[in-house]
Parts: structure tokens; sequence; C-alpha cells
């Protein structure tokens, strides 16, 4: 008995410390002065940092050039899907959901400038 009461009480801690550090995902990354924009295509609604513009365009570019073949694969075009680019966070990352439907991509900023843009081709 003493040991379901002790069960009982540390599945009660759990959620009450979660809520005590603000919440658990994404959005505990973001601090609350972040000037957030907005870049909306026919595909896609792009939410970033101000910081982030350039990369906000770059993505909106390669993705209308992808939404001919994607498209085509399809039968019909898919639904337009929001896509959160951050960049507060330490590794690059990122996670798509159903509900609600949106993707979001985690870049940290290069540690060597001279790596910048390396990688793209």
């Amino acid at each position: 008995m003493l040991a379901l009461a002790v069960l009982a009480v540390a599945a009660m801690a759990v959620p009450a410390r979660a809520s005590a550090q603000g919440g658990i995902g994404a959005a505990q990354q973001n601090p609350p002065g972040i000037a957030w924009e907005v870049l909306r295509t026919e595909r896609v609604e792009i939410i970033y940092p101000r910081e982030l513009a350039a990369e906000a365009q770059r993505v909106a570019r390669a993705i209308a050039r992808l939404a001919g073949p994607v498209t085509a694969s399809l039968g019909g075009p898919p639904p337009r899907i929001s896509l959160v680019l951050q960049n507060q966070g330490a590794t690059s990352n990122g996670f798509v959901t159903l509900a609600p439907r949106r993707s979001e991509w985690f870049s940290p900023p290069p540690q060597v400038r001279g790596f910048l843009g390396a990688s793209e081709g």
C-alpha cells in the first residue's frame, strides 16, 4: 500500500515539474524578445526570426522549385503547410506534426564562418 502511495505521488510530480519549467518542446528554446516574420507563398507559410530572412527566402525558392515534381508524383498539390525556422538551439534537427500541420527546422549558426554555404549546391 505504501509503494502504491509513493508511485501515485511520483506520477503527480512529473507534470508539475514540466509545467514549472515553462513547457516541453521547441517553444521553450525561444526568448520572448524574438521578432518573428512570416513569408507566405502558394505552397508554404514560413515563420522565422527576422535574422533568418535570407534563409527563409532560400527555403521558399527551393520549395517553389520542387513543387512541380512533388505535385506530379502526388497527383495534385499538397495542402499548404506552416514551416517554422528556429535558430536558438545548439544542434541541427527538425520534426513534423500532423495536428497542427507544421514542420519545424532547427539550424544553429555555423561555428566556423568559412564553412557557411560549403555544403550547398
